[in-house]
């Protein structure tokens, strides 16, 4: 047998999945997740948000529009954290009802659901 020296990219240590690992789970290896590392993450961005915004800030969404937030939280048409804003200008999509469910009340057309990482808090925004 011929060993051939061969250059390495990282100076982490080399990890080989141990068999026992790979037979014991039938969820291939790139969707395998912890249930430790997956529950603070997931703490995290919901304390985040909570504590960045409040219903009624004035925000901007990706600095360009802007307009009073009037819903924070989980929407049941997509996963993650969802701002629901009312638009200053008839920008939007809807008036605060999607797929039947009303999330907030708004003129037509002016309401609109962003990823809360695409919203930030307008510069005097905070209500009091």
């Amino acid at each position: 047998m011929c060993l051939v020296a061969t250059e390495r990219k990282s100076f982490l240590p080399l990890r080989l999945p141990s068999k026992t690992t790979i037979e014991s789970s039938s969820v291939p290896i790139a969707h395998r997740q912890t249930t430790a590392a997956a529950t603070p993450m997931t703490l995290t961005v919901e304390n985040d948000t909570k504590s960045l915004f409040t219903v009624g800030d004035r925000v901007l969404i990706n600095g360009l529009k802007s307009g009073t937030l009037r819903y924070v939280g989980a929407v049941k048409f997509a996963q993650g954290l969802f701002c629901g804003i009312e638009l200053d200008e008839p920008d939007g999509k809807h008036d605060g009802l999607v797929n039947n469910i009303r999330y907030f009340q708004c003129e037509t057309n002016h309401g609109i659901f962003v990823p809360q990482d695409k919203v930030i808090l307008a510069p005097q925004g905070r209500t009091t």
